[in-house]
């Protein structure tokens, strides 16, 4: 669009001029320039890397808070995605930059499955089921009347057989503004083509070019986190899980309220590191500089009393000051706007001016060092050290087709001897770890809703015995807590266990290569790959009956006979509510991480064992001058990936 190309024209603070981002896409620019080196001087096929290829930046916050603004003015392209046809964005947007989708479409729409649209239709999901148990008639039947409204609306959108098109996806080769408002955004329940698919879009993905950012990223845009209808809860969750920046969007009239508390929620369980707070909509108001402080102030409050770091990066600043920057033509500010801006001693005219205080340029630099400092650093070393490896096995191989081999373990099977007694040593180690930290983690997980439950009963005996007025009210924040702290010191035993194996085992194996080629131990050493990146438990922030705000709970208890039977009611109605989480919590995390943990040496001993055999079987079969000039520059490659892994990771040594 021309306003981002009048912006960059006139160097205008956009992403390519904040100094964190130019780093991390110089860091990336030298990672891709040398696997297209390392692949024309191997084989001419550019080599696969491990992980994922783009950084992702996912966006959560209250409804209305201008999660979708925002997004809109990252992306660089006012007007781009819909956002005053509803304030409720109903779907998992994600604005792939700089990539191409497997089938070069441009817009791929995917609509909820079968047993989710289920789920959402038979008394409102799960949290209808909540509702039911927790005895709320009246909850539930405002979930019913508007179930059955949304059903209705899909029916007249999408004609009488409309669950036909449940488990499928719309994929275009291009996308425009009104394309998009028929797949992401609700309309109005009388409209046609606005919102037309909205209700049964599970998640939509855009692929866009965006020059600014230089490097391949996702931003995601998620529904509101009081979304009434809890699969889309569970679809945001997903969405937050392999997240390197979690942008927390909030209004300026309710920033981080203690009474969100489902933001609260979800914040408590993200990796607090690659957290933003980012306060929108300060355009709206009339005082701006003594309301910032105010409202900073009464933020770290609210975290304090969540037990939530007050370490977390906080922004201010306005999505609509942001666009009316990029494009002052096509967005215009209202009067209370231009006021607010007045305030602060800057012009609508004075695009330079509108757009450093829309504070798109600090949360774009706080964005990038952020990546450059968690999730997106982790990515680059884990792409640097699989090239770094790729380097080295084709640079081994090459040199090993022009020496003799040594005759002490050169061959097959000498050579098997030394490396089967290695690979069953390293297997057996990890495993032993796996096996023993992952039963003591699933016991305390366990011994820790039964330490809650009877706190928990033992407050609501002595809220029954004593004034007869007092209220209990369930509090599961501990439990979450107690439950992330378990599951953080497995996370770290079992990733060190996996690091202290991969170092000895490549270790061992540079060693067998030295001999094998007659090399220095230097010039074999072998780089172990990184762990597999964790993704953070989120299933803890998934809303459970007790997190239900009313002041029934005396009320819900009033049917059974005795304080004992409350009590006793209540520890049924714990373990029923929490089961489903520290469920996900075994399945989807816990074991899921121990198979990747096996996964990552599997794969790495696989790898390296058949890299040895392959060098003894090749060893004399090339003239020297034929491979010379490629080792040369795999040694060169090497050389570079070893300095840049060096730099995302100063404290860690790496020999090229």
């Amino acid at each position: 669009m021309a306003g981002i190309a009048t912006l960059e024209d006139e160097s205008r603070a956009f992403a390519r001029q904040q100094p964190a981002f130019r780093r991390f896409a110089r860091l990336h620019h030298i990672i891709t320039e040398q696997a297209r080196i390392i692949g024309e001087a191997a084989d001419g096929a550019r080599p696969q890397q491990d992980g994922k290829e783009a950084a992702v930046l996912t966006v959560i916050g209250q409804v209305k808070a201008g999660k979708t603004a925002l997004t809109t003015a990252l992306s660089g392209q006012p007007g781009l995605l819909p956002i005053d046809v509803n304030p409720w964005t109903s779907v998992v947007t994600s604005l792939n930059f700089n990539q191409r989708s497997d089938d070069g479409n441009r817009a791929i729409f995917q609509f909820f499955d079968r047993d989710e649209w289920r789920r959402i239709v038979e008394d409102g999901g799960r949290l209808g089921e909540m509702a039911q148990r927790a005895g709320r008639e009246d909850e539930l039947e405002k979930l019913r009347a508007q179930v059955e409204r949304m059903y209705d609306r899909s029916k007249k959108r999408l004609g009488r057989n409309f669950e036909l098109l449940l488990g499928q996806r719309h994929a275009f080769d291009d996308f425009d503004h009104a394309l998009l408002e028929r797949y992401i955004c609700m309309g109005d329940d009388d409209a046609v083509a606005p919102g037309r698919y909205a209700d049964i879009t599970r998640s939509a993905d855009l692929y866009l070019d965006a020059p600014q950012y230089q490097v391949p990223l996702t931003l995601r845009d998620t529904p509101g986190v009081n979304d009434p209808f809890l699969v889309r809860e569970q679809i945001t969750l997903r969405a937050l899980s392999d997240a390197d920046v979690y942008l927390v969007v909030l209004s300026a009239h309710q920033a981080l309220s203690t009474t969100d508390l489902g933001l609260m929620r979800i914040l408590a369980s993200l990796k607090q590191e690659r957290i933003i707070l980012f306060v929108n909509r300060i355009d709206e108001l009339p005082n701006p500089e003594a309301q910032m402080a105010e409202i900073k102030e009464r933020m770290l409050i609210a975290l304090d009393q969540q037990h939530l770091p007050p370490t977390a990066t906080i922004l201010f600043g306005s999505a609509l000051w942001a666009q009316h920057a990029l494009d002052p033509e096509g967005i215009e500010l209202p009067d209370h706007s231009l006021a607010t801006l007045g305030a602060l001693g800057v012009t609508a005219g004075d695009r330079d001016a509108v757009w450093e205080v829309s504070g798109l340029p600090t949360l774009q630099e706080a964005i990038g060092t952020v990546m450059l400092d968690g999730g997106g650093a982790r990515m680059l070393d884990t792409a640097c050290r699989s090239l770094l490896n790729h380097a080295q096995r084709r640079r081994t191989l090459l040199e090993a087709q022009t020496r003799a081999m040594n005759g002490a373990v050169g061959s097959g099977d000498r050579l098997a001897d030394q490396l089967d007694p290695l690979i069953k040593q390293a297997s057996d180690r990890l495993e032993t770890e796996i096996n023993a930290a992952v039963p003591r983690v699933l016991r305390r997980v366990q011994e820790t809703v039964t330490a809650y439950s009877e706190r928990e009963c033992d407050r609501l005996r002595q809220a029954r015995t004593g004034d007869e007025r007092a209220e209990w009210r369930a509090d599961v924040h501990e439990l979450r807590r107690d439950l992330a702290l378990q599951v953080a010191a497995f996370t770290s035993g079992t990733l060190q266990a996996l690091e202290e194996v991969l170092e000895t085992t490549a270790q061992r194996l540079s060693e067998i290569q030295a001999e094998l080629l007659g090399q220095d131990i230097a010039e074999a050493r072998i780089t172990p790959p990184n762990g597999p990146d964790i993704p953070a438990p989120v299933m803890l922030s998934q809303t459970i009956t007790l997190d239900m705000e009313f002041k029934g709970w005396k009320a819900l208890f009033s049917r059974f006979t005795g304080v004992e039977g409350e009590v006793s009611e209540l520890r049924k109605m714990i373990n029923r509510e929490v089961l489903p989480m520290t469920q996900s919590l075994r399945e989807d995390y816990i074991l899921r991480l121990a198979t990747e943990l096996r996964d990552t040496l599997r794969e790495f001993l696989s790898d390296q064992s058949e890299r040895l055999l392959t060098l003894a079987e090749q060893t004399g079969t090339q003239t020297a001058v034929s491979a010379e000039e490629r080792i040369a520059i795999l040694r060169r490659a090497e050389a570079d990936l070893a300095a840049t892994l060096s730099e995302l990771d100063p404290d860690r040594t790496i020999a090229a």
